[in-house]
């Protein structure tokens, strides 16, 4: 019963999180049109990658994060517990990056590269101990994607909460400023806005690709690791 349990909270989770990320962009384009006008071709490009993602983050809820197997277990519970730390480090350096500023000084860059270096990292982790203990790649894979996917929509949500502050944020940063007197929009807050929907749409498929590559390798070594384990036992 504890399994589907996990499973349909999972699956609940992802797919609500979507719906509030698709109600999101859309509020966003039909109250700033121009963000979509103004910028052309590479507006399509990214609206493209942004319904790509989607389908690709229900499809995998739908019919890969089940707990139908052993093994399809083992990389929902790597996976999750994970992911969800990792969709806690994007957006802690989400917070650092926009809101905190210089004032923390020498921690400010400590937080900030910390926490994109385990958001980056832990789908590694998340592949290898699934793969070690099942002793399949596939679960690795599986895991890794996960606890991609869950960085790549955490952020998102994250950058939905607090999209109040980091507008104000916006208004007062010089480079943000700079930015914006080269892009040709009419007002600084029509370029925060599409800024920030270019750079949650490019997390979504940050935590794809992260998920995939850096969940293969652990994969490959946590299987190894446990083919080491077998051959010393």
């Amino acid at each position: 019963m504890l399994k589907r349990q996990e499973h349909i909270l999972v699956r609940w989770f992802f797919g609500v999180s979507l719906l509030l990320v698709i109600l999101d962009v859309g509020a966003a384009l039909v109250q700033y049109p121009l963000v979509v006008s103004t910028a052309g071709g590479l507006a399509l490009v990214y609206l493209t990658l942004f319904v790509v993602a989607t389908l690709v983050y229900g499809w995998f809820t739908l019919f890969r994060a089940r707990a139908a197997t052993p093994e399809a277990q083992i990389a929902l519970e790597q996976g999750t517990r994970w992911g969800l730390i990792c969709g806690g480090a994007w957006s802690v350096e989400l917070v650092v990056a926009n809101l905190t500023g210089p004032q923390l000084g020498w921690l400010n860059l400590v937080l900030y590269y910390g926490s994109a270096l385990t958001g980056y990292l832990l789908p590694g982790l998340a592949g290898f101990l699934a793969a070690q203990c099942a002793r399949r790649l596939g679960v690795g894979l599986r895991a890794g994607l996960l606890c991609g996917m869950f960085g790549g929509i955490m952020i998102f949500l994250a950058s939905m909460a607090l999209s109040a502050l980091l507008l104000a944020a916006g208004q007062h940063d010089p480079l943000t400023i700079h930015e914006f007197q080269r892009s040709g929009l009419p007002d600084l807050e029509t370029y925060i806005v599409g800024d920030y929907l270019a750079g949650m749409i490019a997390h979504l498929w940050i935590g794809l690709l992260t998920g995939l590559v850096f969940g293969a390798v652990g994969g490959v070594l946590g299987k190894a690791a446990a083919g080491a384990q077998i051959e010393k036992g």
